[in-house]
This record gives C-alpha cells, sequence and structure tokens, in this order.
C-alpha cells in the first residue's frame, strides 16, 4: 500500500479533497459541528424553479394569455412571456445569492 492509498484510506467519506471538490455526506457534515453544505438544496430548489418554468411556458397557460387585448400597446400574450421569463430569472437569482449569502 503507498503512501497515497493509505492518506486515501484514513480521510473521512465525504470530507473536502486535496483537489478541491466536495462531497455531500450528512455523517461528516454532523461530524465537522453541525454545519450542513447547502449545493444539494440549492440544486433541488433549482429544479422547483425550472419545473415552473415548464408550467408557465405549457401550452394551456400560454392559451389562456392568447387574447386578442393589448396592455399598453403590447399584445397580452407578449407581456405574460415577458413578465414569466422576469419572474424565472428573479427566482434563479435569488435562489442562487441565498446560497451565496449562507456560505
Amino acid at each position: 500500500m503507498t503512501a497515497r492509498e493509505r492518506a486515501r484510506a484514513r480521510r473521512l467519506p465525504g470530507a473536502p479533497r486535496p483537489g478541491g471538490g466536495e462531497v455531500y455526506n450528512p455523517a461528516f457534515s454532523v461530524a465537522m459541528g453541525g454545519q450542513m453544505l447547502r449545493a444539494p438544496l440549492t440544486g433541488q430548489r433549482l429544479v422547483a424553479v425550472f419545473l415552473i418554468g415548464c408550467v408557465l411556458f405549457n401550452y394551456p397557460l400560454l392559451y389562456l394569455f392568447n387574447a386578442p387585448t393589448a396592455v399598453f400597446g403590447v399584445p397580452l400574450l407578449y407581456v405574460y412571456v415577458f413578465l414569466a421569463w422576469l419572474l424565472l430569472i428573479a427566482l434563479m437569482a435569488y435562489v442562487i445569492e441565498r446560497r451565496r449569502e449562507k456560505s
């Protein structure tokens, strides 16, 4: 067994690797004072934002706003698409910046 293999065997599972990568392991998180790594939660929230986007840009909702109505001279469908897109960008920014604040 080489020195490198012995060092790898001593390292706790989920401990930060020398290359900088981190692996989520709840047991290691508790062993390190209860600090949780927030990457998995952030990923789950981003998946939720993606699913919200899928619903917002799906046919039934787009059909509801496809009416011959204008808001300040702009068709209602265009206003809806722009505002939904803006909402998704704001949600993604909030999720990502919230993670940075907590770190």
